[in-house]
């Protein structure tokens, strides 16, 4: 079988997450593409400051099939707090994992749709 690769940016349209994914090796790759990212989490207060922390939350996850050699673009689809937190994390983009069965481990950065310019009315 062979290794799914996912290129280290991918655009989010449409509350989707479209991952361009590689698939080297001698045999077809399959498997389960899973997206996770930082989110931030409020801690109870302690003294004078309220500590923040974060943790790991899973974003999205999507199968694939991909044959030998060839690379094809996987659309996961993205949950509420994925969606939110690509919104949060505008222009700079969202860094996220991906792990998962058949996929090579690595990091991609998620950006969102380019906010809407308002128009001034005179």
């Amino acid at each position: 079988a062979g290794i799914a690769q996912v290129g280290p940016k991918a655009k989010v349209k449409g509350g989707k997450a479209l991952l361009q994914v590689n698939c080297t090796g001698a045999g077809a790759c399959s498997g389960v593409i899973k997206l996770s990212a930082r989110a931030p989490k409020a801690t109870k207060k302690k003294g004078k400051h309220n500590r923040v922390g974060s943790r790991t939350v899973t974003i999205g996850q999507a199968p694939f099939s991909i044959p030998p050699g060839k690379s094809k673009v996987v659309a996961v689809k993205l949950n509420g707090k994925g969606k939110s937190l690509v919104a949060q994390a505008g222009k700079k983009g969202l860094k996220a994992t991906v792990s998962g069965t058949g996929v090579k481990k690595g990091a991609v950065t998620l950006k969102g749709p380019a906010p809407h310019k308002k128009k001034n009315k005179k």
